[in-house]
């Protein structure tokens, strides 16, 4: 919600129907696990940070899931993980989005060789069920 995966940029609605400024939005969005820039040396001080610490893009539980039990960011096409937290997820790693909304079916870009490459894209698809361990 927020930041279509599938064209890589905001969607209209968000800036206009909510009449957000563009400058008020992250100017990047980077895949997990890339690097994208370090804490200010005025942040780190004020958070007592040594200085250059990183801020790299960050994912979901259940993906991270997904990354740890397949063993990384590049596992074969057709990997499944099922994790269970406070909700239960299901994750496939595919080449094709896939998104319905009434099933609660969605899609997540992986990390991979080419991830401004819409063609290239792999795609976690999965969904989520309350059914979790939450207490």
């Amino acid at each position: 919600l927020g930041y279509d995966v599938t064209n890589l940029r905001y969607p209209p609605w968000l800036i206009n129907d909510f009449r957000l400024p563009p400058s008020l939005l992250p100017a990047a969005v980077v895949p997990p696990g890339r690097p994208h820039a370090t804490v200010s040396p005025a942040v780190a001080a004020n958070l007592s940070l040594p200085p250059g610490v990183r801020i790299v893009g960050g994912t979901t539980d259940s993906n991270a899931a997904f990354f740890a039990a397949a063993g990384g960011c590049h596992p074969p096409l057709g990997t499944a993980v099922t994790s269970l937290g406070s909700t239960l997820a299901l994750k496939q790693l595919s080449r094709r989005f896939v998104e319905d909304a009434t099933r609660g079916v969605y899609s997540h870009r992986c990390p991979g060789a080419k991830d401004d490459d819409v063609d290239e894209a792999r795609w976690l698809i999965g969904g989520a069920s309350n059914v979790g361990c939450a207490a």
